[in-house]
């Protein structure tokens, strides 16, 4: 019969040899469980304008309500967005814009320093649509070359609108550079026709699938502008588009008006949220997204699909 001494020298050998052996045991599990958790959550930028169309500057996650395809999802935290990595100024240079050139170039070069003022700032690109459309910046951050393309901004006598056209153009480099948080600044001349060849549902799925918001600069005029097939896919895309996209749409009254709405716009894209949420693990991934506040008050703009 063995002493208790002895049992106890081969029992504590064993239990040390159990508890180093503990040390090296996988710990993948736990990993993949964070991982998971990661994985499961998803964020989006949205804007929040109050009955002015001013930016909110208070908002606390009790405040908002996110649902996918109808059901309410758990939001983690809300936290102001991050500048966007993209911004594509698409401008109407057609021959409606003879008028208007001295006052966007001002308008033009006040917002594209004020985002160059971001940290980081976004990469800028400039491009217009009248006629056909063209690339005048490249996606550049800095100030310099962007108002430079600024001031060589003019009307092209004689030339129509291809603003549906300038959006594929766009969404398809948006695609190529894999843009994070990208958005599109349009300004648009109702008066000038439009000879784009698309549909307002063809541009909803160009946006999607680029990820981008539309935001847009509408000058208007009495009685509304030219009646076509092309101009009203435009006024479709201007207002239900846009609105689906996260972004805005703004009608501005008079050409010396354009300097303040370019102000307007650029403060709304500063003053953004991002809105971090869970969604757990499902075959079929959600198709409809909806985020509301809870507070008459306020107005949320924010992308009606979920991102690809």
């Amino acid at each position: 019969m063995s002493s208790p001494r002895s049992r106890w020298s081969t029992f504590l050998p064993a239990v040390g040899l159990a508890a180093l052996c503990a040390l090296f045991l996988p710990i993948g599990p736990a990993v993949d469980i964070l991982a998971a958790a990661q994985v499961n959550q998803r964020s989006l930028t949205i804007g929040l304008l109050d009955k002015s169309n001013a930016p909110v500057t208070t908002i606390a996650v009790a405040d908002l309500v996110v649902r996918e395809d109808g059901v309410a999802r758990e939001i983690v935290r809300v936290t102001p967005a991050p500048p966007p990595t993209e911004i594509v100024l698409l401008i109407d240079d057609s021959q409606a814009a003879e008028r208007a050139v001295r006052d966007l170039r001002e308008a033009l070069t006040a917002f594209a320093q004020t985002m160059a003022d971001l940290t980081p700032p976004p990469a800028i690109r400039l491009a217009t649509f009248g006629d056909r459309p063209t690339v005048a910046v490249d996606f550049n951050p800095t100030f310099s070359a962007v108002s430079r393309g600024i001031d060589r901004l003019f009307s092209r006598p004689g030339a129509g609108a291809q603003f549906l056209e300038s959006i594929n153009d766009t969404t398809d480099a948006l695609r190529k550079r894999k843009a994070q948080r990208p958005v599109i600044v349009a300004f648009v001349i109702e008066a000038g026709p439009e000879f784009g060849n698309y549909t307002h549902q063809q541009v909803r799925d160009m946006l999607r699938g680029a990820n981008a918001s539309l935001w847009t600069l509408v000058l208007t005029v009495p009685g509304g502008g030219p009646s076509s097939d092309a101009a009203r896919e435009r006024d479709m895309v201007l207002g239900d588009i846009t609105r689906e996209s996260g972004g805005h749409n703004e009608e501005v009254l008079a050409i010396q008006n354009l300097p303040e709405a370019f102000t307007k716009l650029a403060t709304q894209l500063t003053s953004r949220w991002e809105v971090t949420y869970g969604r757990p693990d499902t075959l079929v991934p959600p198709s409809r997204l909806e985020v509301q506040a809870r507070s008459a008050d306020m107005r949320v703009l924010s992308p009606q699909w979920v991102a690809r």
